[in-house]
């Protein structure tokens, strides 16, 4: 099964006010995403992680990863740029991109960190240009929307904190 979430921002203690996350400390947090996303996935699940997933040291980071079940992607964020994808994958992440493209069933998604659809582009206002009828599944807008035109936010802001499955995706896509 493949898994698609955004913007943990583990260790980033301000995200908590940003965002009014119900959450008194960085403990609790994690608490929470660690353990939402680990009721789901499975070892062998892939979970595509659409930015902004660490502002930890590589230790850190490394251990929160570790904790984690599936087979994880990241496609990079703006949080994360500061890093190389190296850097990324020796934390434990098999594969780190900028934005990908994949089917889902009869569907055809891109993900990118941003609602644009360009790592080139960092707004939130940009508007997505749909390429090809896909549909983009995007972060950094955490809490702003759940779905616009043809781009879903796959944010943990929107998700309860959990990582959303394909089918879910699907379901959105065939107009549930």
């Amino acid at each position: 099964m493949n898994w698609f979430t955004s913007d943990p921002h583990y260790y980033h203690k301000n995200v908590i006010a940003y965002c009014n996350r119900p959450f008194e400390n960085l403990d609790e947090m994690h608490h929470m995403l660690i353990t939402n996303w680990n009721m789901f996935v499975q070892n062998n699940d892939h979970v595509f992680v659409v930015g902004d997933f660490s502002f930890g040291n590589s230790q850190q980071t490394k251990e929160v990863l570790q904790q984690l079940h599936g087979r994880k992607v990241l496609i990079v964020g703006n949080h994360d740029k500061g890093h190389s994808k190296k850097w990324w994958v020796d934390a434990g992440f098999e594969e780190v991109v900028d934005e990908m493209r994949m089917k889902l069933g009869k569907f055809d998604v891109k993900l990118c960190h941003y609602p644009s659809g360009s790592p080139s582009s960092k707004t939130y206002g940009a508007t997505y240009v749909q390429e090809n009828n896909e549909t983009l599944l995007c972060g950094h807008v955490h809490d702003r929307w759940i779905m616009k035109e043809s781009i879903i936010n796959v944010g943990v802001d929107v998700w309860n904190f959990m990582p959303v499955a394909d089918f879910q995706i699907t379901r959105i896509l065939e107009g549930w």
